[in-house]
């Protein structure tokens, strides 16, 4: 391209024939060809055209300018529309919806990650303990309901009935009194706990201490006799003299004898001794609850013990009645409602747990990620920031009298600063359906020539050579002079 030159926002262009007067305004650009004798009054009327408009407050039109199409023709006549624009790369903010202490960082920052490909790893060992307990409690609520569901067992029926059984007979016993039987009962229990309690209280009797040496005597007797008679089976039995059945036998009268003298050595060492201080207490309160339980066969029961009998047997029968009839419907309701709240909080937690590992939600590039092992991060709080960089685009602004040249779909051709001798291929992906940088009132040509475009252009980026915030310069297909209805 030839003769192209930039004058504070509005572009000149000098074709081979210079015998054209043509002049426009494009986008706010004035587009101008010219002969060489009309090259100094152009310049003065598009500098009075700028300061013009300035004055009216279109202070945004200076950055349409800056990135808007320069248009100029070719030696052949033709003419191409170029355009500048600042890359855009798409970034994804990567957060964590539990939170918690970092165990592990996997990667670093600058680090190209795949789809899937974990980040962080953060300890949720507390997680782990509630879900045990979660498992605990579903299992007691699907019991619970199982047994609702099954209803009681024949043996629980039958258990209910014999207490409900004897609270009533229990209950008639107070309110009709005791039997003639039942008092003597009473009293015979009670002279014997006061046998008891004097004859341990005044010592064993010299008799009875020597009833027990007769007795360790007899039995040390029996033992010798026993182990005496072991041994000689047990030589027969290895000559063959007698059977092993007979030694056997033999063995098993020694145990018996060795046990009965023991027992019997015990009993004579107790009579010795002496009864226990505890024993003494324990046939006191033996005593005394034979005396209260002959009072009150003797002078019968007093009401509020009625009563209360009463009201145990009707316990029971409640007890009886809510077995038979079996749970209600709405019981079992509440059960199922405790078991899928018990299965919900489960499902929440392994949702949760699943988190444990941060992932990339695609392939990209870790932009940001200032981490380290022991951090505790906030729950849905950003922790790192991914930058697609198969997803990069610009967005540049041509005049309206030029929109003609430009459709979604078309081809581009894109070259940065960074790498001048390539030219990366790119596509219009949108064109926007409202103008900017434009007054509200548009009255003139002129002034609706101000008006412009911001069209957007995806890049190819494969080879990975750009990065967000490049300068970019698009140029779009050439087209031939003339105004855009002639395309």
């Amino acid at each position: 391209m030839s003769g192209k030159q930039s004058l504070c926002g509005e572009f000149k262009t000098a074709s081979g024939d210079q015998s054209s007067g043509q002049s426009g305004l494009v986008g706010g650009t004035r587009m101008t060809t010219v002969s060489a004798e009309q090259s100094g009054a152009s310049t003065q009327a598009a500098r009075h055209y700028r300061l013009s408009h300035a004055t009216c407050g279109c202070f945004l039109l200076a950055a349409v300018v800056m990135s808007m199409a320069m248009l100029g023709h070719s030696v052949t006549g033709r003419r191409c529309l170029v355009a500048t624009g600042t890359i855009e790369a798409k970034e994804i903010p990567v957060a964590s919806r539990t939170g918690g202490r970092i165990k592990e960082v996997l990667v670093q920052e600058g680090a190209l990650v795949r789809a899937g490909q974990a980040l962080v790893e953060l300890d949720l060992s507390e997680l782990d303990a509630e879900k045990e307990r979660l498992v605990c409690q579903l299992k007691k609520s699907e019991a619970r309901l199982l047994q609702l569901l099954n209803g009681p067992r024949h043996s629980e029926v039958e258990q209910a009935e014999a207490v409900a059984a004897e609270r009533f007979f229990s209950w008639k016993m107070l309110e009709n009194g005791s039997r003639p039987e039942e008092i003597a009962i009473a009293r015979a229990d009670r002279k014997k706990a006061e046998s008891e309690l004097e004859m341990l209280e005044h010592g064993y009797r010299h008799e009875e201490i020597g009833q027990a040496k007769a007795r360790l005597d007899q039995t040390g007797a029996h033992l010798e006799w026993a182990e005496k008679d072991c041994k000689r089976y047990s030589l027969l039995a290895a000559d063959g003299a007698v059977s092993g059945r007979d030694a056997d036998e033999a063995q098993t009268k020694l145990a018996e004898s060795r046990s009965a003298h023991q027992e019997a050595l015990d009993n004579y060492k107790k009579l010795l001794a002496g009864p226990r201080a505890e024993e003494i207490e324990a046939a006191r309160e033996s005593l005394q609850r034979a005396r209260q339980r002959e009072t009150m066969t003797v002078h019968g029961w007093r009401s509020e013990e009625i009563a209360v009998a009463r009201n145990r047997y009707r316990q029971a029968m409640a007890a009886l009645q809510v077995l038979k009839e079996g749970a209600r419907s709405e019981e079992i309701t509440q059960a199922e409602s405790e078991v899928g709240a018990a299965r919900a909080a489960i499902a929440q937690v392994d949702a949760l747990l699943r988190d444990q590992f941060v992932k990339s939600p695609t392939d990209a590039e870790v932009t940001t990620m200032d981490l380290h092992a022991g951090q505790v991060i906030a729950a849905d709080k950003p922790i790192a920031k991914l930058t697609r960089l198969d997803e990069i685009w610009t967005r540049v602004y041509i005049p309206e009298r030029q929109l003609a040249h430009a459709h979604v779909g078309q081809r581009v051709s894109v070259k940065v600063d960074a790498y001048p001798d390539e030219v990366i291929s790119g596509m219009i992906v949108q064109i926007p359906g409202v103008a900017e940088f434009t007054p509200r009132n548009v009255q003139t040509p002129e002034e609706r020539a101000e008006q412009a475009f911001g069209i957007k252009v995806a890049i190819d980026n494969s080879r990975r050579l750009l990065r967000g915030g490049m300068n970019a310069e698009v140029q779009f297909s050439d087209t031939a002079a003339g105004s855009p209805g002639d395309r």
